[in-house]
């Protein structure tokens, strides 16, 4: 089956989301100085009121739009796997599916800028779980399951934690993200949904149990190419210092220059513009370094 959620289909979305955050936050300061610039001479409390709308909207508009481009593509992605996974197994009945992201391993990781690894579609049957993905299929019985538990929120991101055994081995842990949103916000609802359905389910009596009609392997716990998310990479430091020295020199630069002209509304407008950007910028900067390093790190292991 072709693969859907590639490497460069996640750095397509990176690329996107960036693009149009930097817009958002950028947009409000470029209006605030147009509106400024053709005001009249006696403009009294005018440029006050616009600066502080610029800077209002300078805050919310990057959050809605991550919330917007953090699962943008998602619906045309479910759509199209479930088209491959219907034609590959046409015994297969969506109807009662749920669209996941799949991660393995307890901790938070990053996997090209994703916190999950594969992404597909999830069964939950008395038996057992079942899942049909882009990359793997697997079924895990109920007796195997431990616990069913919900990860802290790290970066404002939460994760349904199901902790399971093989018999004679230690025990293992995979995660889970519900897909079935087209914002963070509502993915971030439904992921508490799954949860507390995950939950109830693996505490439901098991006398009554069926057994699995599939026999698929057990899910994978290979974490290779992944990246913790709290631990920063290699010259994270030294990218946070350079673009905070960069962007006080340039705030001191343009903003200083306004300011000792007398123009004080444009100062301001034009640090806050200078600001939004640097620190979007440093953040995009982060999870690209994160993602370069946990790729060398998978190229050093091959």
């Amino acid at each position: 089956m072709a693969r859907l959620f590639t490497p460069q289909y996640k750095q397509r979305g990176r690329v996107a989301a960036a693009v149009v955050t930097m817009a958002a936050g950028a947009a409000p300061f470029v209006v605030g100085l147009l509106i400024v610039q053709v005001l009249p001479e006696d403009r009294g409390w005018l440029p006050a009121t616009v600066a502080g709308l610029s800077f209002a909207a300078g805050a919310l508009l990057p959050w809605a739009a991550q919330n917007v481009m953090g699962l943008a593509g998602n619906g045309a992605l479910r759509r199209r796997l479930q088209q491959l996974l219907a034609a590959e197994h046409p015994e297969l009945d969506f109807r009662n599916a749920l669209f996941v992201g799949f991660s393995p391993g307890e901790r938070l990781h990053v996997w090209h800028g994703e916190t999950s690894r594969d992404v597909g579609f999830l069964w939950v049957e008395p038996g057992g779980l079942v899942y049909y993905g882009d990359g793997y299929n697997w079924c895990l019985p109920r007796g195997f399951v431990d616990h069913v538990d919900i990860s802290p929120p790290e970066g404002g991101m939460q994760r349904v934690l199901v902790r399971w055994h093989v018999p004679r081995w230690s025990g293992r842990t995979f995660s889970l993200e519900a897909r079935e949103a087209n914002t963070l916000r509502r993915a971030r609802e439904a992921t508490l949904e799954l949860h507390r359905r995950l939950r109830e389910w693996a505490r439901s009596e098991g006398e009554a149990e069926e057994p699995l009609a599939v026999t698929l392997g057990l899910p994978p716990t290979d974490m290779s190419g992944g990246q913790v998310v709290e631990e920063p990479a290699t010259g994270s430091c030294a990218t946070i210092l350079a673009v905070a020295i960069i962007t006080l020199v340039t705030i001191w630069r343009v903003a200083g220059t306004l300011f000792s002209y007398g123009l004080l509304y444009q100062a301001i407008l034009w640090a806050g513009l200078i600001s939004v950007v640097g620190a979007l910028a440093t953040g995009y900067l982060l999870h690209y370094l994160q993602a370069w390093e946990a790729e060398q790190r998978k190229r050093r292991r091959a």
